[in-house]
């Protein structure tokens, strides 16, 4: 039937328009709305509610996809493991920290204190590079620890690493063959001890260093 009268202007329908709750999923035919008709602005997070379902993937053009605290990607519709815990990816960060070497009445002169991390979920990825000074030092012979890394271990039985120490200028007694700096858990610093074929495990202490000597760690380990 044809218009009778004055046919008004055509006017765009805009989020103001539309009640809550008038428009569903049952009253929107397939493909009968594309993003060429859906103006910038129009649908806003805050129209958007309860637990929408998308087919056929999401496509981000541009921005990020930003999770609330405490949520992330939920994979429990995949297979598992016997021993499954949690299938939630709820956390991703990288960055840097500052490795501190310490030992008890030691002072040190850094010229380099290097820190790199990458956290995915509970696994955390690190590097440590530490240059001490030429001079400036007062190297004791007690206990080297290295303190600071970005995350504590998990408090969790066996929870414990070890890690290859690596570098220059670092003296291993005669009895043994080479350093590694050990995690316990939930704790945060590492502890350097030496190890040796049929040897109980030897301390690393600060004297154990030098002018100008480098420590080099990496590894992994479940944060808490």
């Amino acid at each position: 039937m044809p218009f009778i009268g004055v046919q008004p202007a055509t006017v765009p329908l805009t989020s103001s328009d539309i009640t809550d709750g008038i428009v569903t999923t049952a009253k929107i035919a397939d493909t009968a709305i594309s993003t060429a008709k859906i103006a910038d602005d129009a649908v806003t997070g805050a129209k958007i509610e309860n637990s929408p379902t998308i087919a056929n993937g999401l496509t981000l053009a541009d921005g990020n996809l930003v999770m609330a605290s405490g949520h992330g990607i939920d994979f429990s519709a995949t297979s598992d493991g016997t021993t499954m815990g949690n299938e939630l990816f709820d956390d991703y960060e990288e960055g840097t920290f500052t490795p501190l070497p310490n030992a008890n009445s030691a002072t040190f002169n850094f010229t380099t204190q290097a820190g790199f991390y990458t956290r995915i979920g509970r696994n955390v990825n690190f590097q440590i590079y530490v240059v001490i000074g030429s001079s400036g030092n007062t190297l004791t012979g007690n206990q080297l620890y290295i303190n600071n890394l970005p995350f504590n271990s998990a408090n969790t039985t066996n929870n414990v690493r070890n890690f290859l120490m690596s570098g220059r200028n670092l003296n291993v007694d005669s009895s043994y063959n080479y350093v590694i700096a050990s995690l316990d858990l939930n704790n945060n610093y590492l502890v350097p001890l030496m190890i040796g074929d049929n040897v109980a495990q030897e301390n690393f202490r600060a004297d154990d260093l030098a002018n100008l000597s480098q420590i080099i760690i990496s590894g992994s380990y479940i944060a808490s």
